[in-house]
Order: C-alpha cells, then sequence, then structure tokens
C-alpha cells in the first residue's frame, strides 16, 4: 500500500509517494512465488519470504510500479519495451536490475550491462509501452542475450 503526504520544503510544499516495500521469492520445497516481508532464519544462507523458506537467488524487490497491464515489475522480472519512429516498430526484452551506483531499477540488456538511460519510471512505463513476460527464474527462453 502506497502513502502519500505533503513535506514542508523551502516554503514549498512537495507531494511525496513512498512505495510499498516487499519481496518476492520461490519457495524450496513447492516452486510456488511468495510475496511479503524479507527475513533470515537461525542461519544467514536461510532467506524466508512472508515466513517461507525460498531460493536466495530467487529474491528480488518490489520496484513500486505496475506495467501497462497492470502486473506489479520486481527486480529479476524479464520486460518487453518498444518504441516506434519513421522506420517502424521495434521491441526489445530486458531484464528488471537495481542499479546501485544510481540507486534505482532499470532495465539491463544483457548482465552486468546496465544502459545508464533505462531508469524505471512512470513515465517510462507510459512512453516505452512496458509489459512485464516473465522472470529470469522460470522463463530463460525469454531472457536476453548473455
Amino acid at each position: 500500500m502506497e502513502t502519500s503526504k505533503l513535506i514542508p520544503y523551502y516554503g514549498h510544499f512537495l507531494f511525496y509517494t513512498m512505495r510499498q516495500i516487499k519481496f518476492r521469492g520461490l519457495g524450496n520445497f513447492d516452486s510456488h512465488w511468495y510475496e511479503g516481508d524479507l527475513s533470515c532464519g537461525n542461519k544467514p544462507e536461510i532467506i524466508k519470504v512472508d515466513g517461507f523458506e525460498v531460493y536466495p537467488e530467487s529474491v528480488g524487490q518490489f520496484t513500486g510500479l505496475h506495467d501497462k497491464n497492470g502486473t506489479e515489475i520486481f527486480e529479476g522480472d524479464i520486460c518487453r519495451h518498444g518504441y516506434e519512429n519513421k522506420y517502424g516498430k521495434f521491441y526489445s526484452n530486458n531484464v528488471v536490475v537495481w542499479v546501485q551506483k544510481q540507486c534505482c531499477f532499470a532495465l539491463s540488456k544483457r548482465q552486468g550491462k546496465i544502459n545508464p538511460y533505462a531508469k524505471i519510471t512512470e513515465h517510462t512505463i507510459k512512453q516505452k509501452n512496458i509489459e512485464v513476460l516473465g522472470n529470469i527464474h522460470e522463463n530463460k527462453e525469454l531472457s536476453i542475450t548473455k
């Protein structure tokens, strides 16, 4: 659930919306996706989402954004985005990644290769018609070139 507030800023007010913080992970025992709070078990290698043990490499954070169909976008999702120019329509599959240096979520064409202009925002979702196709853990056939 998002919360919104007005924050005083040098004699003006800014409208600020906080995104919901939640995680998603693939269950160790039943291959079911769990969403909720992230926690560690008694051992550091045991990761839990919403109280269920999950594969640590499958855990992804919710970006706070939804695609053109209203689907929540998580880190590790494979998204199709497109643009149109005088030569036609072009589409590309990209993975949602967290970019620590820029403190933002972005679309990556190749693992480890980040376009600095590929930040995901509400504006880019509308402009580039972004749609979630699957994720890198279950839909490797949709994945990008490594």
